[in-house]
C-alpha cells in the first residue's frame, strides 16, 4: 500500500534522515532541476525530494527556510536527505525492479519534467 505522511515527525529533523549521494546527473535534467528550484524558491534537494514523495504518495512538504538563491551550483551531483519511508519505498521498488537505486531516482525525476509537472 502506498500513501501516507512522510514529513518530520514532531522531534525529527530532516538533518536525522539518512543521507543518499545522486551522483552523475545528466546536464539537461540537473538544468531542469536548477529552474525548478529557482522558479519556486525552493532548495535544489527539496524539489527532488518533492518530486519521489509525490511519486510514492508521501507526504513531504518542502521547508522553504532552506532556499539561498545562488547557492545551487549546478553540480552533477546532489547530497539529499530522505525520510526513512521514502528511504524504504525506494529500496523496495528498486529491488522489485532490480535497478540501482540511483537509476530509479533519475527514471523518476526525468518522467517528472518529462511530463512537464514542474
Amino acid at each position: 500500500m502506498k500513501g501516507g505522511r512522510s514529513g518530520p515527525a514532531s522531534r525529527e529533523r530532516v538533518t536525522d534522515w539518512p543521507t543518499y549521494l545522486l551522483t552523475e546527473i545528466p546536464a539537461d535534467l540537473r538544468a531542469a532541476i536548477s529552474a525548478d528550484s529557482a522558479n519556486r524558491e525552493l532548495a535544489v534537494a527539496d524539489v527532488v525530494r518533492e518530486i519521489l514523495c509525490k511519486r510514492f504518495r508521501l507526504h513531504c512538504p518542502p521547508d522553504p527556510s532552506t532556499y539561498v538563491p545562488g547557492r545551487d551550483t549546478g553540480a552533477k551531483t546532489l547530497l539529499l536527505r530522505l525520510p526513512p519511508k521514502l528511504t524504504r519505498w525506494l529500496s523496495r521498488e528498486a529491488n522489485a525492479r532490480r535497478k540501482a537505486k540511483r537509476a530509479l531516482i533519475l527514471e523518476i525525476l526525468e518522467a517528472h519534467y518529462r511530463k512537464g509537472e514542474s
